[in-house]
C-alpha cells in the first residue's frame, strides 16, 4: 500500500524543471496576443451593441447560466475596446514575463470574457487557448523564463559569477495538461471512427478542397492528393498513439526491441508534423498554433537531457571564454552567454582571476587578452573578438538563428570594425551603464 501510495504522489507531486511551463506561457500568450491583435478593426463589430450582436440578444446564441463576462456591463464601442486593449497588454506581460502570475490571470479572465462576448467568432483554437490559459493561472512555476526571473539572476550574477539554480515545479500542472491533450485527441479519432470518411480514405481530400479552409488555389491542392489517402489514415493512427502516454514509463522501458525510445517524443513529433502541416496548407486559425504551443508544456527535464547528449556528441567538450571581470560590460556579456548557454557548452573565465586563468590557458598573456575576448577550442586553437563570438553562436541552440547572418562577408567585415570599437571603449563603463 505504502508503494503505491508513494506511486501516486511522485506522479503528481515529483518535482521538474518549471522551464517548459515557462515556454508553454510564452507560446500560450504570444498565440493569443497575435490573433487577439487582427481583431482591431472589428471589436466594435464583435463585442459592442453597435454590432451583428448586441447584449438584449446575446441569449439567442450564447448560455444564460454560469455565465462572466466583463462586457456585459457597457455595450459602448469604447467600453469593449479599452477592454481590448488591456487585454492586449496583458497577454504582452504575461509573455515577456512582466508579473508573470498577475498578467496570466488577467489575460485569462479578459480573453474568456471576450469569448463568453461573442461565442460566433470562435474556432478550436480558441478552446484550446482558454483551457491552457486556465492550468497556467493555476500552475507554479510560471515566472520562469521570464524578466522578473532574468533581473533577480543577474543581481545573483553580480556577486557570486553564477546563475542561481533552475526553478522546479510539481508534475500535477503537465499531469492536467496532458490529459486535456488526450481528451481533444482520443475525442477527435473516437468521431472520425464513427462516420465513413476517414474510414475510405476520403477525409483529408474534402478537408483540402473544401471552401471555408482554402488557402492555396486548387491547382496546388490537386498535387497533394496522391498523398491524401495515407495521410488520412496516418491521422488516425497518430491520433490513437496518443494511447501510448498513458503506459507508465517503468513499464514501458521493460519492452522489449523499442524500450529506448520514448513515445512521447515521437507523438510530439507526430504532431509537429501533423499541425505545421495543417498550419501550411490549410486556413484553420489559431488551432495549430495554439496546441503546438501547448506541446511545450509536455517537454520535461528528461527530453533536455537527452538533447543535451545529442547535441554533446558533435560538441563533446566546452569551448573556453576568457572575459575581462574588471570591465562591466564584459560582466554583462558573460552573463548573456551564460543565460544562453542552455546546455553547458561553454565554460566562463575570467582571465583576471590569474589561478583561474592559468588553469586553463596559461600560454596567454594578459595583455593579449586584454585587446579582446579570447575562446580556447577543444584542439588547443584560439579565436579572438568578433571571429570567436561568431564562432560560438554555431555552438549554442539559441544563437543558430543568427549564425549565418554573422558569416556573411559584409556583416563580417562591419562586425570586426564594430567589435574593435567597442573593445577599446568599454572601459567608459560606470555603475553597469555605457
Amino acid at each position: 500500500m505504502k508503494r503505491l501510495f508513494d506511486a501516486i504522489d511522485g506522479y503528481f507531486f515529483a518535482r521538474r524543471g518549471a522551464w517548459p511551463f515557462g515556454l508553454l506561457r510564452i507560446a500560450w500568450a504570444a498565440v493569443a496576443l497575435a490573433y487577439f491583435a487582427m481583431q482591431w478593426s472589428d471589436i466594435a463589430a464583435y463585442y459592442s451593441d453597435a454590432g451583428f450582436l448586441p447584449r438584449d440578444m446575446a441569449w439567442l446564441v450564447t448560455r444564460t447560466d454560469w455565465k462572466f463576462t466583463v462586457l456585459s456591463f457597457n455595450g459602448e464601442a469604447w467600453y469593449a475596446f479599452a477592454w481590448y486593449i488591456a487585454l492586449l497588454a496583458s497577454l504582452a506581460c504575461s509573455m515577456l514575463g512582466i508579473f508573470p502570475r498577475i498578467s496570466t490571470i488577467v489575460g485569462y479572465v479578459l480573453m474568456a470574457s471576450f469569448h463568453e462576448r461573442n461565442p460566433m467568432t470562435l474556432g478550436g483554437g480558441d478552446t484550446v487557448l482558454r483551457n491552457v490559459g486556465f492550468i497556467l493561472m493555476i500552475a507554479p512555476g510560471i515566472h520562469a523564463l521570464s524578466l522578473g526571473r532574468l533581473v533577480t539572476q543577474y543581481r545573483s550574477w553580480r556577486t557570486t559569477r553564477t546563475l542561481l539554480p533552475p526553478i522546479t515545479m510539481p508534475a500535477w500542472p503537465a499531469r492536467l495538461l496532458l490529459w486535456q491533450l488526450l481528451v481533444i485527441y482520443i475525442s477527435s479519432l473516437w468521431w472520425k471512427l464513427l462516420g465513413t470518411m476517414w474510414i475510405d480514405g476520403s477525409a483529408v481530400a474534402a478537408a483540402l478542397h473544401h471552401r471555408v479552409f482554402l488557402h492555396w488555389n486548387y491547382t496546388f491542392i490537386n498535387l497533394l492528393m496522391p498523398l491524401a489517402s495515407t495521410a488520412t489514415y496516418a491521422t488516425l493512427v497518430w491520433e490513437a498513439s496518443w494511447l501510448t502516454l498513458l503506459v507508465p514509463a517503468s513499464l514501458w522501458k521493460r519492452l522489449p526491441v523499442i524500450s529506448r525510445y520514448s513515445p512521447k517524443r515521437w507523438v510530439l513529433l507526430g504532431g509537429v508534423v501533423f499541425h505545421g502541416s495543417i498550419a501550411i496548407i490549410m486556413d484553420v486559425g489559431s488551432f495549430p498554433f495554439a496546441l503546438l504551443g501547448a506541446y511545450l508544456g509536455l517537454l520535461d527535464d528528461g527530453d533536455r537531457a537527452w538533447l543535451k547528449r545529442s547535441l554533446d556528441q558533435r560538441q563533446p567538450h566546452p569551448i573556453v571564454v576568457l572575459y575581462d571581470g574588471s570591465c562591466r560590460l564584459c560582466r554583462r556579456s558573460a552573463f548573456v552567454l551564460a543565460l544562453l548557454d542552455a546546455f553547458a557548452h561553454v565554460k566562463l573565465v575570467d582571465f583576471r582571476n590569474e589561478r583561474a586563468k592559468n588553469a586553463v590557458a596559461p600560454h596567454l598573456d594578459e595583455s593579449q587578452l586584454d585587446l579582446a575576448m579570447h575562446i580556447l577550442l577543444p584542439d588547443g586553437s584560439v579565436r579572438t573578438g568578433y571571429d570567436a563570438f561568431r564562432f560560438i553562436s554555431w555552438h549554442l541552440p539559441l544563437l543558430w538563428p543568427t549564425a549565418p547572418l554573422l558569416a556573411l562577408p559584409g556583416i563580417s567585415h562591419l562586425g570586426r570594425i564594430a567589435y574593435r570599437w567597442i573593445a577599446q571603449n568599454r572601459q567608459k563603463c560606470s555603475h553597469d551603464r555605457c
